[in-house]
């Protein structure tokens, strides 16, 4: 039996990259030959408290509970063959932990991340915090690996530059039991937008071209995330997100979509909104960059854009045409369960162990 101990940022079962990346693979496997223990830096109050603004007191005592926490998870790592470390294991600081764990503790890290989290990425909840995060422990983290784990091409060949044994492992859904397509009656067409509040500021480009589509083609805008939007529009429906009722909002949406800017931070990002779209038989329109054009097959799954005018004649397209809205979605679902599912990427997440 192999025991592995999970450094990770987040409470279980609340944030998306550690829900889909590590627990995913851990809750839906059966395999007796590898135990896991998860341990989250941060409690579920701090997590909820951390990204509202203000409460800075308290956001510090919380992370200081989790230094302590940390401390004591080093000990309790001592009977562990592999260490998984989900992004870092710890959000301040110099990679103290991951120097003990792999130069004191001899320990096999296995390293896992989805973000370009070398480069500064300052937002309004974070940016009291922010040069405090030491981005560049990244280096030191990739080096004293064991292996790596990447979400794309991108990412993977960035820690190619400090370590060889790098794997691509894309964020993936369970096609089998809960990203189930239920298409829901409606005589009005919904466009939807799913993520954090951190990032809903990559939909502000395209609100021209929606308020312009709304003119001609009049549809609801569903944006499902944990926070409302900066912006505001007449044919806006703010959903909160909420894990219990994710897949049944999801199923909503008649056409996904994923606007991103153009900049080093948004070539780190894995594309996941797209891939949950499509599970749901979701077509997809999104920005035409990497790794976007690897998720959604152009003319087939989905459109990608580079222009207000692509967006704009790629929405309508979807919205005037119910066949092909159905046809994309087919081809998506079938493209997901055969490249981004549990099924397809198991064995490769628990060779990670070997």
């Amino acid at each position: 039996m192999k025991k592995v101990s999970v450094l990770c940022p987040y409470p279980i079962g609340l944030a998306p990259s550690q829900r889909f990346r590590i627990e995913a693979f851990i809750q839906n496997s059966n395999r007796e030959d590898v135990e896991f223990s998860i341990k989250p830096f941060l409690s579920g109050t701090a997590y909820q408290k951390l990204y509202l603004p203000g409460h800075t007191i308290g956001k510090f005592f919380y992370v200081l509970i989790g230094f302590v926490k940390r401390i004591r998870d080093l000990m309790e790592c001592r009977s562990s063959d592999f260490i998984l470390i989900h992004r870092e294991a710890s959000p301040l600081g110099p990679p103290v932990f991951e120097w003990v764990l792999a130069k004191v503790l001899k320990k096999k890290i296995i390293f896992d991340f989805d973000d370009a989290i070398w480069l500064k990425n300052t937002s309004d909840q974070n940016k009291i915090t922010a040069s405090l995060k030491w981005s560049q422990k990244f280096n030191s983290i990739c080096k004293w690996s064991y292996k790596i784990a990447a979400g794309n091409a991108y990412l993977a060949q960035k820690a190619k530059e400090f370590n060889n044994h790098v794997i691509l492992l894309p964020t993936v859904v369970n096609t089998d039991k809960s990203y189930i397509p239920q298409k829901q009656n409606s005589n009005q067409i919904t466009i939807g937008w799913t993520g954090s509040h951190s990032t809903s500021s990559y939909v502000n480009p395209i609100l021209p071209v929606l308020k312009k589509l709304h003119d001609k083609h009049p549809f609801r805008f569903l944006i499902i995330s944990n926070q409302p939007p900066d912006f505001s529009l007449p044919f806006l429906d703010y959903r909160k997100w909420n894990k219990e009722n994710e897949i049944r909002d999801l199923n909503e949406i008649d056409i996904g979509i994923m606007p991103l800017s153009v900049d080093e931070w948004t070539k780190g990002k894995c594309g996941f909104k797209l891939i949950q779209y499509q599970a749901l038989e979701i077509p997809a329109v999104a920005t035409n960059l990497p790794p976007n054009d690897n998720i959604v097959l152009q003319n087939s799954s989905g459109f990608l854009c580079n222009s207000d005018e692509e967006w704009l004649q790629a929405l309508e397209k979807l919205i005037n045409n119910k066949d092909l809205r159905d046809n994309f979605g087919k081809t998506g679902r079938e493209r997901i369960i055969k490249n981004y599912s549990i099924g397809a990427y198991s064995d490769i997440f628990f060779k990670l162990f070997s």
